[in-house]
This record gives structure tokens, sequence and C-alpha cells, in this order.
């Protein structure tokens, strides 16, 4: 399986939206890293560190886990306030009422729990990098972007503009789709 590129999740998302507004109910463990969240009737799974979407029918194999027992407890009868990519990379956010649940489909994937200042509660993975840290207490950063665009720099190099696009991080398919459609060569200079 492959994971989803930031232009599929912010597909996902935005078909999501009809969410906002309801109030959380449930949330389970599938085993390995397959969770899902109901949001009143409906439901959201998350295939870390794939992606995520609708579901459409009840899931079986329900197991208990300590982040499911915690996100039950903390998110209770909150009302989803908003979705959003952030920095346009793969990290969903998921806004309640009075914290945040922040799904993170990089690297091996990751669930964090975080109160409205994005102070980490609770995670699924603790970890330790030379960029961040994600442990109980302390602030939630995001694992760097090496791909968000800066404006000044996207076209500007001497590489090809395949290789320049990979800062609009929408996945490469779709970058060769749109330049086949604008008919320009993946070897041209990005400059």
């Amino acid at each position: 399986m492959r994971q989803m590129t930031t232009l599929e999740l912010a597909y996902a998302i935005k078909h999501m939206r009809h969410l906002i507004g309801k109030h959380f109910s449930k949330f389970y463990w599938h085993g390995k890293k397959l969770f899902r969240m109901k949001v009143q009737n409906e439901q959201v799974f998350f295939a870390l560190p794939y992606g995520l979407g609708s579901c459409l029918y009840e899931m079986r194999d329900v197991q208990e886990h300590p982040f499911v027992k915690f996100t039950r407890k903390v998110l209770k009868n909150q009302i989803l306030e908003g979705i959003f990519l952030y920095n346009f990379d793969r990290v969903v956010v998921f806004v309640f009422e009075h914290n945040l649940l922040i799904c993170e489909f990089i690297g091996d994937g990751n669930l964090i729990i975080t109160d409205k200042d994005w102070n980490i509660l609770f995670a699924l993975e603790y970890g330790e990098w030379s960029s961040r840290s994600i442990k109980k207490g302390l602030c939630y950063k995001p694992p760097p972007n090496m791909f968000y665009p800066e404006p000044n720099n996207i076209f500007s190099s001497e590489k090809f503009i395949i290789s320049a696009m990979k800062s609009l991080n929408l996945g490469t398919k779709y970058h060769k789709k749109a330049l086949s459609m604008c008919g320009i060569d993946e070897r041209k200079k990005a400059k």
C-alpha cells in the first residue's frame, strides 16, 4: 500500500467538511496502526502511515489500547470545529472544542492529542529526533517539511522543473501530469 500524497489528503479532508459541527462519539483500534473515529453516526479511519478516509461500514475486531482509552475520555462529546492540513504537509489536524487530534502520515505515522495551545497530552508513539521531540507536556512541533514552498526559490534553481516542483509537495504523478497537460518537458530547467 502506498502513502496518500498531500494533495490526496487535502481532497479527503474536503469531503469530510460535513463532519464539522458534529459531536465526537467513539474511537477504536483494529490492531497494528488501524484506527477508527466516530463523529456522531459517521466514521473516519486512520491507516497509519498511509492515509485516512470515510468508513462506510462497521469494522470488526475492536481491541483495547491506551491511546484509544485516553482519546475517548478527553474528546468525549466535544464538537468537531475544523479539519486542516498543517503547512500543506501530510499532517492532518482535527480541531475539537478543547483539544486537537493530530494525525501524522509521515514516517511510521503517529496520532497525538494536544490541548488548544498545542501542548502534548498523549501520543501513540513518543520519540526524539534532531528537529523535534514528541513527549508529554511539550508543545507540539511538526516534522520538518523539506518541501514547503519558498516563493523565492521554487523555480530559480538550475534543477530540472520536475525536481523543483517537489517543493509543491503534491506527489510526483501529479507533477508529471500537470507538466504534460501544459506541454512542458519535465527535463526543462526550472529557471
